[in-house]
């Protein structure tokens, strides 16, 4: 019976991989802020990054050479993350985050290429979606701050070093992203108003041409159900008319 749940159970977990990188997004974005008047938030930011890395991992290994690339990106940017805490620097703080960079943008086409190769749309499709975004939105704020960390006053950051600031470009990231444009966070140099512009670009593209694409699919395959789904007297009465 124990046996046949948790066969269950992974059977699931194998269908909604997707979900648990949604979940550990999540975390990140709502549960770090809310620990922050208890822990340092920087900490928590990179605990759950960890989190998000380690759980990527599960969430594109449809195949064995996927799971490889991505635990050599796990075993390199994870690490560089905190020796960081005991030996600060900029080599440190420049390798996690274009690792991190990389591994997201690893992890961002995985699921992509997943989720158009999908045969049906069901709720895994969605969250994948969903995951596709917000891996967009931390993969830009790694560029940010990468930038900000090499070329210094990239960003109006208010004199905060970049490594306290990582939620605050996250923050940024999907302010422009979702192009709102609140103006309180902005760059202030040629190349950094650069890549605002591309995630800019990139975060209308996607609403209007991935999502369209899906929504799409889906109609379509919702008039393409079969219709031995009626009663069996519907279809003989239309057959009679």
């Amino acid at each position: 019976m124990l046996k046949a749940t948790l066969s269950s159970w992974e059977a699931v977990a194998r269908r909604n991989r997707a979900l648990f990188l949604l979940i550990a997004f999540l975390f990140l974005l709502v549960a770090a802020p809310a620990l922050a008047t208890v822990f340092d938030l920087r900490l928590l930011f990179d605990l759950f990054m960890t989190l998000i890395f380690a759980v990527s991992i599960y969430t594109v290994s449809v195949k064995r050479w996927h799971y490889v690339i991505s635990t050599v990106f796990f075993a390199v940017t994870v690490p560089a993350i905190w020796i960081e805490y005991i030996f600060p620097g900029r080599a440190a703080y420049v390798v996690s985050q274009s690792m991190g960079v990389l591994f997201f943008l690893f992890v961002g086409l995985r699921t992509t290429v997943n989720l158009i190769r999908a045969k049906k749309i069901t709720a895994n499709t969605i969250f994948a979606a969903i995951v596709v975004y917000l891996i967009a939105g931390v993969l830009w704020s790694g560029i940010y701050s990468m930038l900000e960390m090499v070329h210094p006053d990239s960003f109006n950051l208010g004199g905060i070093d970049v490594r306290s600031a990582a939620y605050r470009m996250l923050y940024f990231s999907f302010v422009t992203l979702t192009t709102l444009g609140y103006g309180d966070l902005a760059p202030l140099t040629d190349m950094a108003s650069a890549f605002v512009i591309l995630e800019a670009i990139f975060g209308q593209m996607y609403i209007t041409v991935l999502i369209a694409w899906l929504v799409g699919r889906y109609i379509s395959e919702s008039e393409e159900t079969p219709s031995t789904d009626r009663p069996p007297s519907e279809t003989r009465n239309e057959g009679r008319g």
